[in-house]
């Protein structure tokens, strides 16, 4: 009897293999008793979630809707399956729209079978199970990271876009947009027709399913965004405080939303840019208007690209390029029936790393379509090393204009590396500098074109010691790196006063390029120890003297840089890898009226133009 239960099981798992779960496997119910009783086995079920969502069968934590059904909700509280097997499909009426932000352990492999199911109904199929693991834990490190650092307004927009926008339907009108956009004729009538078409990839399916970019506006959800809107009342109090007016006659509301882009931004002179996930309609129309309201060589330029995020002015965007997804199909399938193979060079590293993941390529681009590469691995990969930037304090929270009455407005993530290999940290005589560079564009035969923020204290006597006693423990454990922050001199004054300035940029070929002068961007701050200072310009400047709290900090451009472009090959790595800024700051004890002690320089520790791995 045993034996024959077996093989009628193992006949149902061949058989279950081709059959749908709705109406087939249902219907299989009915062939025979034993098969009715075999159809809610756990065997079964795993079987089927390895081969209708595959990755799925490893583990029974599966997706999470906070607005379920009631049936949903009564098969998910009992360990007994109905029978006969009833699937929770897309025409069962739900209670709202779907919001899939987490993950949850299963009892059973049919509850998770049914969650995958409702999951892949909603987005329309084509989502792995891995990416979609990963989208929630990289969502949910990046939101603890906004709560950890104060940055309620972003979260709150993460908060109301949850389960909104990113269905079936839109994702069915993406795709319908790149069937058009990828074929957009080259100048001269060539072109278009025919050739392989271009889905949405799973990896964009997951991080919208999660959160559907940022949502400013949903009153069903602004209960939850409280925190929010106290942090709005206290930037008010700061702003009118700076003497910035009443902010009851500006729009403030707009400005707060330009600012508060979840993937970061900078403000330098007249250039200041915020990246929004862009909830995905909007995407859609923004990426529209790019491809029918541009030039030619504009639209060409684009082909093939789903945009993703962009600043609120259009001065940066972030598109998803799906070309090279069409070539490994191309190349898997052994070509595109009616598609042309394209005479373009590739560069041998590139065709190692293309398309990892098959996901595509992360494209930064700047109003004038000039366009660089960010990373491979598709949006995902994105997602995740933003979280491990925020975590590891590489990215953090600041107003991104860093001084006057609309400071504390601008407050948001800034992209100006703040540790980690591409910035620099030094103390001398208290004076605490550090510095780090932002590639303001991605594309130039010329070099690329640089900004840097630096950032100036001058540290209390209490924290003096603990910096040098904290540098000749990194000296005993780490040798000559360690030795080399070690020798710079510790000291201590009340307050100093910045004198002039002196900058080494040296490019790529290690031709160096020298600025001395007065100030920094007009200003001589004078420093108070502990922190704070008072805001002082050179004779006729126009600056407040008031007292500052925090850092000083100012951001300004270094122009282009030789031989700063991503390398195209691995021996250019090296070349490229020697571009950096290093300098001096005179100080002056007490003020440059009433010095109480001979100038002294201190150090702008040496920082790297160069690229982040993988990031804005």
């Amino acid at each position: 009897m045993l034996t024959a239960c077996l093989e009628v099981e193992d006949q149902l798992l061949i058989v279950s293999s081709y059959l749908e779960v709705r109406p087939s496997l249902g219907a299989l119910q009915c062939a025979s008793r034993d098969f009715r009783g075999l159809v809610g086995t756990e065997r079964v079920w795993q079987r089927l979630c390895a081969r209708d969502f595959p990755g799925s069968e490893t583990e029974r934590t599966a997706p999470a809707s906070s607005a379920r059904s009631s049936q949903q909700v009564a098969s998910e509280t009992t360990s007994a399956p109905p029978v006969p097997v009833v699937l929770v499909g897309a025409e069962e009426e739900q209670q709202g729209p779907l919001r899939f932000d987490e993950m949850r352990e299963r009892a059973t492999w049919l509850e998770t079978w049914r969650a995958w199911a409702a999951l892949s109904t909603h987005v329309g199929g084509g989502l792995l199970p891995n990416h979609f693991r990963r989208a929630v834990s990289a969502w949910r490190r990046i939101r603890a990271s906004l709560r950890e650092q104060r940055l309620l307004r972003i979260d709150a927009s993460l908060e109301r876009s949850a389960g909104v926008g990113a269905d079936a339907a839109t994702f069915a009108d993406m795709e319908a947009f790149l069937e058009t956009v990828a074929r957009v004729p080259a100048a001269g009538g060539g072109g278009g027709g025919g050739g392989c078409a271009l889905r949405v990839p799973s990896s964009l399916k997951a991080l919208l399913a999660v959160h559907a970019g940022q949502v400013f506006d949903n009153d069903d959800s602004r209960a939850r965004c409280a925190a929010a809107d106290e942090a709005d009342a206290a930037d008010d109090a700061a702003v009118e405080a700076a003497g910035g007016g009443s902010t009851q006659s500006r729009d403030v509301k707009s400005a707060r939303r330009f600012f508060s882009g979840v993937l970061g931004g900078y403000s330098v002179y007249d250039d200041t840019s915020t990246i929004h996930l862009l909830p995905p309609r909007d995407a859609l129309e923004l990426n529209m208007a790019l491809a029918t309201q541009t030039p030619q060589w504009a639209r060409e330029r684009i082909a093939g690209m789903l945009l993703v995020g962009a600043s609120l002015n259009h001065q940066r965007f972030v598109l998803l390029d799906l070309n090279e997804r069409k070539k490994q199909q191309r190349s898997a399938g052994g070509g595109c029936a009616g598609e042309e193979e394209e005479e373009e060079e590739e560069e041998e590293e590139e065709e190692e790393v293309e398309g990892e993941d098959g996901e595509g390529r992360m494209v930064v681009m700047s109003r004038s379509f000039e366009c660089g590469t960010l990373g491979r691995g598709g949006v995902l990969r994105l997602l995740e090393t933003h979280a491990a930037n925020l975590e590891s304090g590489v990215l953090r929270a600041g107003s991104l204009i860093p001084d006057g009455p609309d400071a504390p407005i601008s407050r948001g993530i800034s992209l100006f590396p703040a540790a980690g290999r591409l910035s620099s940290d030094v103390t001398t005589r208290g004076v605490r500098i550090r510095a780090s560079a932002l590639c303001l564009n991605r594309e130039s035969d010329a070099g690329l074109n640089w900004a840097y923020s630096v950032r100036i204290t001058l540290l209390s006597a209490e924290e003096v010691a603990a910096e040098a006693a904290a540098a000749a423990a990194a000296a005993a454990a780490d040798g000559e790196q360690a030795a080399a922050v070690a020798v710079v001199p510790l000291g201590q004054c009340q307050q100093c006063q910045l004198q002039s300035r002196h900058w080494e940029f040296v490019d790529a070929d290690g031709v160096t390029r020298v600025v001395d002068g007065e100030a920094v961007v007009g200003k001589q701050p004078l420093l108070r120890a502990g922190g704070g200072y008072v805001d002082l310009g050179v004779p006729g400047a126009h600056v407040s003297g008031d007292f500052v709290a925090g850092d000083f900090v100012y951001q300004s451009q270094s122009g282009r840089v030789g031989g700063t472009d991503r390398p195209r090959v691995p021996a250019d790595v090296a070349r490229v890898g020697r571009a950096c800024a290093r300098g001096t700051f005179r100080f002056v004890p007490g003020t440059l009226r009433e010095p109480t002690g001979p100038p002294f320089d201190a150090v702008i520790a040496e920082f790297p133009f160069a690229l982040p791995e993988f990031g804005l």
